[in-house]
């Protein structure tokens, strides 16, 4: 949540790459998606819903590492 505010208030062409360290169902439900997901937080005047932007690729460990490593060592990642 907090990248996306950080996003939309100073821009770039920047994000997270998600790494899941276990086999999907997450990584399958947000590649269709873009990455986007829903962030719901609970209030006393009730509850907000935002659409998160910030993660730009989901790579899943067990099933390609070298995608993984290959992230990691991309200079363009910080």
């Amino acid at each position: 949540v907090y990248t996306d505010e950080a996003m939309a208030a100073k821009g770039g062409d920047w994000g997270i790459v998600a790494v899941y360290l276990r086999t999907p169902p997450p990584p399958d439900q947000m590649q269709p998606q873009g990455g986007a997901y829903t962030s719901v937080t609970l209030g006393a005047d009730g509850n907000t819903a935002k659409v998160i932007h910030a993660i730009t690729d989901v790579l899943v460990a067990p099933e390609d590492p070298d995608a993984v490593l290959a992230a990691m060592a991309d200079p363009a990642v910080k």
